[in-house]
């Protein structure tokens, strides 16, 4: 069948495209996984708010990797952000990585505490997605991030001031500015949480990262880039 929903626009043709989106849904529940993430690719591409509680289910209870995969897409396509947010959470990280770039794609501020939380995954993949979303969800984010400067983990406080560099936002100064003076918490690749094994956490302070990223605010748009993977 060739029916789009963005192509409905009689009663008839929205009728044809219910007939069909109700087969879609049933059509999740194939046995045979390639169908089951065709069809999700489907959903999202017409982008139907009706499928985000059976992408949902999909995004968490599938046993297909790549079923789970084209449901957090399809979900980012619809822009259905609380399934995304509660996804940040099942043990598939590639997922989880999906999932938060979603998200920045989305720009939602909602979802700015959820992916600052997001910070201490345990896969460097994942941290270092979580950090272009925050990035790409911009000033929504600041004011959560600089209060996120105060985290008890000092590997969030470190993160976060990488990312308020990189957005450049002149309200994270004092904050900064504050870190740099005092927080000498160093980051090693024992601090915290532990990697997977294949990536390993820097080197080097809070106060550093604070200072770098001050200094880069200060010098304005032109000097910053994109995050750097860790």
């Amino acid at each position: 069948m060739s029916i789009s929903k963005n192509s409905t626009g009689s009663l008839d043709e929205q009728k044809a495209w219910d007939k069909y989106f109700d087969y879609l849904i049933k059509t999740l529940q194939e046995p045979d996984g390639s169908v089951r993430a065709r069809t999700a690719r489907l959903l999202g591409e017409n982008r139907e708010p009706r499928a985000v509680p059976a992408l949902a289910g999909l995004l968490m209870d599938d046993p297909d990797m790549a079923v789970r995969e084209q449901a957090a897409l399809a979900l980012g396509q619809i822009g259905a952000v609380e399934p995304l947010i509660q996804a940040l959470h099942v043990p598939d990280a590639h997922v989880r990585q999906l999932v938060t770039q979603a998200l920045g794609q989305m720009r939602d501020p909602r979802a700015v505490e959820p992916l600052i939380g997001g910070l201490r995954d345990t896969h460097g993949e994942v941290r270092q997605q979580v950090a272009f979303a925050l990035t790409k969800i911009g000033a929504p984010a600041v004011e959560p991030l600089i209060a996120a400067l105060r985290h008890p983990d000092p590997f969030v406080r470190w993160s976060v001031a990488r990312v308020l560099g990189t957005i450049g936002d002149q309200r994270a100064l004092p904050e900064l500015d504050r870190l740099a003076r005092d927080d000498h918490a160093a980051i090693t690749p024992q601090t915290g949480m532990l990697d997977d094994g294949k990536t390993t956490r820097p080197t080097g302070t809070v106060a550093i990262a604070a200072r770098q990223a001050a200094d880069k605010i200060r010098r304005g748009p032109a000097h910053t880039g994109p995050l750097k993977g860790r």
